[in-house]
């Protein structure tokens, strides 16, 4: 009887190991059946994953391009903001002489007004050298703004 038992136990540890056998070639044949299932998918979804990013690739050069174009446009507006300030600022150096003869004119009329001059020899220098001056850079304006003029009117 023991000897039976031995055997039947041997026989159940055998099935048993036949079993289990089994089970591993299933998960081995089913894990190559995942890895191939696996790597076909990749080689399917290959192209079309390459596409979306060539499209992604184009998409973003194309904003570069068009992210340079829209600086390009904004320094150019800025630029002609400058020049119109420029200009601005140069008018006004042309205009401010011109606005300030008659006050220097009139200050300079009101430096001898109501006295009586007699220039006699060496003692009237004084005066005259500082006067002198004055009245040539007054004439020297009046003669550059009056060819300014003719300059533009032409």
């Amino acid at each position: 009887m023991e000897l039976a038992n031995a055997s039947s136990k041997r026989k159940i540890n055998q099935a048993s190991l036949e079993t289990e056998e089994q089970r591993v070639k299933i998960a081995e044949e089913k894990l190559v059946l995942e890895q191939g299932l696996k790597q076909k998918k990749i080689e399917a979804e290959t192209p079309i994953r390459l596409l979306e990013v060539k499209k992604a690739y184009e998409i973003a050069k194309e904003e570069i391009e068009l992210r340079k174009l829209e600086n390009q446009a904004k320094e150019l507006e800025v630029q002609n903001e400058m020049l119109i300030e420029k200009a601005k600022i140069a008018l006004k150096k042309e205009i401010l002489p011109i606005e300030q003869m008659p006050a220097i004119a009139e200050s300079v009329s009101q430096i001898f007004q109501g006295t009586n001059l007699s220039v006699y020899g060496e003692a009237s220098t004084p005066i005259f050298s500082s006067v002198g001056p004055l009245m040539d850079f007054l004439t020297n304006k009046i003669r550059e703004m009056a060819n300014g003029e003719k300059i533009g009117d032409k």
